[in-house]
């Protein structure tokens, strides 16, 4: 599989050490790596006039696209976001 992506060396030890389960969830399902990341990155990358508003608009179409890939996604960086709070600041 993927590593957990992040700058952050320490970040990605700990993800897959402790987060392997639920990143690889992720990972391995077409509806979370391919759909719902693909679409929340070209989000991110909105021309600037499309401000947050759209970023945020864009991002909940992509969530009401694809609910699964969102829930595994969500459960991957959570399980980051709460056992690797130190090395993932």
């Amino acid at each position: 599989m993927k590593p957990y992506s992040s700058k952050n060396v320490g970040c990605n030890q700990c993800a897959e050490a402790k987060c392997c389960v639920e990143i690889n969830g992720c990972l391995g399902d077409p509806a979370c790596d391919d759909t719902y990341v693909n679409c929340i990155l070209a989000c991110a990358l909105l021309p600037d006039d499309a401000g947050d508003a759209g970023i945020s608009l864009c991002m909940g179409q992509c969530a009401v696209d694809s609910p699964k890939g969102k829930a595994e996604y969500d459960t991957a960086i959570g399980c980051a976001d709460t056992k690797c709070t130190i090395e993932c600041k």
